[in-house]
Formats: structure tokens, C-alpha cells, sequence
């Protein structure tokens, strides 16, 4: 079941990727709100691709739709390819007017948790809201989007690189290794980090 916290404006944009997670959402709160789907194009084959469904489905469903592309397309020197992207999505997102709902859940601040854990940090889910971007789906499951997606033919895309161990990206490991042999020491670790996630109190 798709589980919201905190209030969503009757006006909202939504972040909008391609993939099941963002799609599910898109089209779960178009049906009780007026949703404006924010895309951004990451300059890659897949981010075209991404953008290509996502604007076949909004002219479908009747959802405005912006469009942002990225600023520099060569990554600076020392930065990684993973954290270039999320900066340039970043910057155009918090450049807009509107309120912005992402699709993260609870898997995603799983993943937080085991990240900011290894860091040397300590634990911390992703926080509900940063700037006009607001995270009010972190206690559904993935599976839950998934299902929504697939109960009402909402389609989507697979980044390969998601479950591309070549490709190297933190999350990528973090997501086929390290939570797996996680949830072999401790099966509850979704339930750990859920109850963190109402104790917080940072939902607006």
C-alpha cells in the first residue's frame, strides 16, 4: 500500500525520471491533485529515452510537463559521473517556483542508512525535505510502487545502470551487495529504519 507523509499541496510538481518508482508516483497523485511533471535529461542515451516515454505519458494523461536539460555536459575534473549528474539535477529543480514531490521510499533510505553508515557517519535516512523538493512516499516499499505501476499500465523505463555492477556507482554496490548481506544479518532492517523515519519529526 502507498503510504504518504505529511501534507501535498493541490498544486505540485512531481520529479520525474523514467523509472517504476517516479512513474507510479506521477500517476498516483494525478488523480487527486493538479501535478506539473518536472523531467531533466541527463544528456545520456536512457535520459533521452526517459524523456521520450515520460512526455508520450503526460500528453496521454494531460500533465504539464517541464523540461530541464543538463548545463555542462563533460564532468568536472575529480568528480564523479554519479555525483556531476545529481548536481546539475539539483540546481535546476531548486531553480523552479513549485513545490516538487521525489519518489524516494523506503528502500531508497535503506540505502541511505548503509551509505552514510559506511562513511562514517552516523545513520541517517534521506531527509524529508530539502529546499522545495519534499520526500512524502519514504515509508512505501518499492515493491508497493511496482505494484501500483503495474495495476494501472503505467509504464517504464530501466536504467541499466541500476543493476550494472560494472557501472560503478555507489548506489549500484550498495544496492546489489551491501543491502542484501544486511538484511542477512538483520531481515527487520526495513522496520528499523521505518520507525526511525516517524520518530524524526522533519515531515512539513
Amino acid at each position: 500500500m502507498i503510504k504518504v507523509q505529511g501534507t501535498i499541496p493541490k498544486e505540485v510538481g512531481v520529479a520525474v525520471s523514467g523509472g517504476v518508482d517516479s512513474m507510479a508516483v506521477l500517476d498516483f497523485l494525478s488523480r487527486k491533485h493538479t501535478v506539473t511533471a518536472y523531467c531533466f535529461d541527463h544528456g545520456t542515451d536512457y535520459g533521452k529515452q526517459a524523456m521520450g516515454l515520460v512526455e508520450d505519458f503526460c500528453q496521454q494523461k494531460g500533465i504539464s510537463l517541464q523540461r530541464g536539460l543538463i548545463k555542462q555536459a563533460e564532468r568536472p575534473k575529480g568528480k564523479s559521473w554519479e555525483l556531476h549528474w545529481r548536481d546539475e539535477r539539483w540546481a535546476w529543480l531548486k531553480s523552479q517556483p513549485q513545490e516538487i514531490v521525489m519518489a524516494h521510499h523506503l528502500d531508497d533510505c535503506v540505502e541511505q542508512w548503509a551509505f552514510t553508515a559506511c562513511n562514517g557517519e552516523h545513520p541517517r535516512p534521506i531527509p524529508y525535505r530539502h529546499a522545495n523538493v519534499f520526500r512524502p512516499f519514504r515509508l512505501t516499499r518499492k515493491q508497493d510502487l511496482i505494484n501500483w505501476a503495474t495495476k494501472h499500465a503505467v509504464p517504464w523505463l530501466e536504467d541499466p545502470s541500476n543493476h550494472d555492477p560494472s557501472a560503478m556507482f555507489t548506489r549500484t554496490f550498495i544496492r546489489l551487495f551491501l543491502v542484501p548481506n544486511m538484511l542477512r544479518v538483520n531481515p527487520g532492517i526495513h522496520k528499523v529504519v521505518k520507525k526511525k523515519l516517524m520518530e524524526l519529526g522533519d515531515v512539513s
